[in-house]
């Protein structure tokens, strides 16, 4: 072999392990921003958790009776949606700007509006809404 093919062989060797090594750090950048991205997301909405207490939701015409209970978690709960859904898949929600301290179950008795458009809710499912610098999320 000649000294031009060798050398050849060896640019081409290193080309490909510059490239291996620059994949890697590329790798490690992505995965750092993933894990710190899914951290915060994690804190901010996985804190709170309400629930709808077994067996105490009903629904009669217009009235729909439930309790709700908050677990241990802090956090910045500012309200709370109750979502409906009928049989067909349909949903509507009502909003409502009532905190729930920690470890606190409350009744409510709520009016179902007249424009709301589900009809025979089958299915009710609840949500926290937090506040983050003074917004909504």
């Amino acid at each position: 072999m000649n000294k031009r093919g060798i050398s050849g062989i060896v640019v081409t060797v290193l080309l490909v392990l510059l490239a291996i090594g620059a994949l890697i750090i590329l790798w490690f950048v992505i995965l750092s921003f993933i894990n710190s991205s899914t951290d915060q997301i994690s804190k901010g909405i996985n804190l709170i958790n309400l629930d709808i207490v077994d067996g105490s939701a009903s629904i009669n015409e217009k009235l729909i009776q439930l309790k709700i209970s908050r677990n241990k978690n802090e956090g910045n709960l500012t309200g709370f949606r109750i979502i409906f859904y009928d049989s067909g898949g349909n949903s509507d929600h009502i909003d409502f700007d009532e905190s729930i301290k920690e470890l606190e179950t409350l009744n409510y008795n709520l009016n179902i509006p007249d424009e709301f458009e589900i009809v025979d809710p089958n299915k009710i499912s609840i949500i926290p809404i937090i506040s983050k610098n003074n917004k909504k999320v």
